[in-house]
């Protein structure tokens, strides 16, 4: 006569595992990890009901439900630690209020993610971690957005020089890259990155800022066409309207002109 019990309580430990896995990110995803006290809570139950039926397929049964219970309450902990890495999506729905400050060496990863998913691409994400290594980089200007504890966007500024025809130097700034996941587009994140990066940018005593972006929405703050300064990307094909400047100081781009210069590392775009 043949048992089937070992079989069968095999397969159903496999499909208990199964769901539980997508259970934990969605979970996470609505509630976060304050969602644990629920696993617990029903993997007291399943624990303590397999205690009292006899049948030993159920019982075993309702011991492997308790015991998946108790093993998601450290997943969803782990799953937070992965939305925050970039690895799952975070849950723009959820409220909390979103904080920009410094990026340190645990953002990185975060980064270069963001970087990724808002471009479609990984040359972004590879151009802001070869410009750390330039001893020109600047920590106070590469900053993040936080939204309950996870990093949601990220802008960089990085000097560069405008050249006028004689070939003098003019230190300014570029502002690139900034990422927003798509996810948290469209709700101010940007926004609140560019302004205090401005902010920044004149804590750090710089008096412009040059930006190829999108030319309706960088002159809200403030961008007009570089080359009503007299002042030339050093793209052939870029569009007049594309490529602004923004002085932080009044007048100091005054008899300034040239052509911008970035620094190596932008040659990627070329």
């Amino acid at each position: 006569m043949l048992h089937y019990e070992g079989i069968l309580i095999g397969l159903l430990s496999f499909v208990i595992i199964g769901v539980f896995h997508p259970l934990v990110i969605k979970t996470e995803y609505y509630w976060g990890k304050g969602s644990w006290w629920l696993y617990l809570l029903f993997g007291i139950v399943f624990a303590v009901a397999s205690l009292f039926i006899s049948d030993m397929f159920w019982s075993v049964l309702l011991g492997v439900l308790a015991f998946s219970c108790f093993w998601t309450i450290k997943e969803t902990f782990e799953q937070e630690g992965r939305v925050k890495k970039g690895w799952f999506p975070a849950n723009p729905r959820r409220k909390g209020l979103v904080t920009v400050r410094q990026e340190t060496s645990a953002d990185y990863d975060s980064i270069r993610r963001i970087n990724e998913r808002a471009f479609g691409r990984l040359d972004e994400g590879f151009l802001i971690e070869k410009l750390r290594r330039n001893s020109l980089f600047n920590p106070a200007l590469s900053l993040v957005a936080e939204k309950n504890n996870i990093v949601v966007g990220h802008i960089l500024f990085f000097p560069l020089d405008i050249i006028d025809p004689s070939g003098n130097k003019y230190r300014s700034l570029g502002l690139a890259p900034m990422s927003v996941f798509p996810e948290f587009q469209s709700a101010g994140i940007g926004s609140g990155l560019v302004r205090k990066g401005l902010q920044a940018a004149k804590q750090q005593s710089y008096d412009s800022v040059v930006v190829l972006g999108h030319p309706d929405y960088y002159p809200r703050f403030g961008f007009q066409k570089a080359s009503l300064y007299g002042i030339k990307s050093p793209y052939d094909d870029c569009p007049d309207e594309a490529f602004m400047i923004l002085e932080l100081k009044e007048g100091a781009l005054s008899g300034i002109s040239g052509k911008v210069c970035y620094t190596k590392e932008f040659d990627i775009f070329n």
